[in-house]
């Protein structure tokens, strides 16, 4: 069993939800003692373009602000829809008002949608990934020194002042997101705390590619956690998993956002985290087993809140 100590989060998609379904949801999460809420950074889905989904920084300060324990994120901040600098002030600013509660999770974006829709440019892969490297650096800078500066490529600053400072020391945890291996792997060995990437499948190469990274940039491989996502379908006996599995599947359930691809129960099952409490401990066990530390669950009853109690009192004291 690994020393770092296992976190819990979840992950709620904001399509079509209100502020205060997702703000009771989260205040249950606070009193059980999940780790964090996650949210996205999106402005509109395509699928279901005409449905309100709320900006990701708004609502997590709203959740910060509603909630004593619970930390926030967002899996992952674009990085083009902000300058870093303003990420950096943004960040700072919520960690100080949360009392050292912001996951800081960040990405070189994807959705060419969006860009098109909002007026971003949307330069090719290694251009985005160029930028996502200036763009962590700054914010370090503007983290932990007094008035920095960095002439960059793509972004500078000069004398950048940036107070109040985060709470969290030396700064928030920077968790990237990526799985490419010949670029973003590389950003994540020079820069990240926390990496989120990992997958069942390419798990163990994509991990054996990160380590030859943080040998060339002379970083310790071990200091870098993982985090991965799942599905999260808990259910008190094997009848009411099987139900639960069931009418998930039922709706057209896909692998992830990202990875819209259907897939048969069997396949959902082993790729996620589907069963008992003792069948979750056992599968939970297994991938702590291969690197992560760090899980965000999504949960598609979580508006009964009863998964959310079943798992923090039956899972979660089994790797506390």
């Amino acid at each position: 069993m690994t020393s770092r100590p296992i976190k819990f989060g979840v992950r709620m998609i904001p399509i079509g939800r209100s502020f205060e379904w997702l703000k009771t949801i989260c205040q249950e999460m606070d009193k059980t003692g999940w780790h964090s809420f996650w949210t996205m950074d999106h402005f509109f889905f395509r699928e279901t373009a005409n449905q309100p989904v709320l900006d990701t920084w708004t609502l997590m300060t709203a959740i910060a602000a509603v909630t004593e324990r619970l930390h926030v994120g967002s899996l992952v901040l674009c990085n083009s829809y902000r300058p870093p600098a303003l990420l950096a002030k943004m960040g700072a600013s919520l960690d100080a008002l949360s009392n050292g509660r912001l996951e800081f999770a960040i990405g070189a974006g994807w959705a060419q949608h969006e860009y098109e829709a909002y007026g971003y440019p949307y330069p090719r892969p290694a251009v985005r990934i160029a930028q996502l490297d200036e763009a962590v650096q700054i914010i370090k800078k503007m983290w932990t020194e007094e008035r920095p500066s960095f002439e960059g490529k793509y972004f500078s600053i000069k004398g950048a002042v940036n107070v109040p400072k985060p709470v969290q020391q030396p700064h928030p945890p920077i968790h990237i997101g990526g799985s490419g291996e010949q670029l973003t792997l590389r950003v994540v060995a020079k820069y990240a705390d926390i990496w989120n990437g990992t997958d069942d499948e390419n798990r163990a190469h994509k991990q054996e590619v990160l380590k030859q990274h943080c040998e060339a940039v002379g970083r310790d491989y071990n200091e870098i956690e993982q985090s991965t996502a799942y599905v999260l379908i808990i259910g008190s006996n094997e009848l009411e998993v099987k139900e639960k599995l069931d009418y998930h599947m039922s709706r057209g359930a896909r692998d992830t956002i990202g990875n819209p691809t259907r897939l048969t129960h069997e396949e959902f099952v082993a790729r996620h985290i589907v069963g008992t409490p003792i069948q979750c401990i056992e599968k939970i066990g297994q991938i702590i087993g291969e690197g992560p530390t760090f899980f965000i669950f999504t949960i598609p009853d979580i508006s009964r809140l009863e998964p959310l109690h079943l798992f923090a009192e039956e899972v979660m004291p089994a790797f506390a």
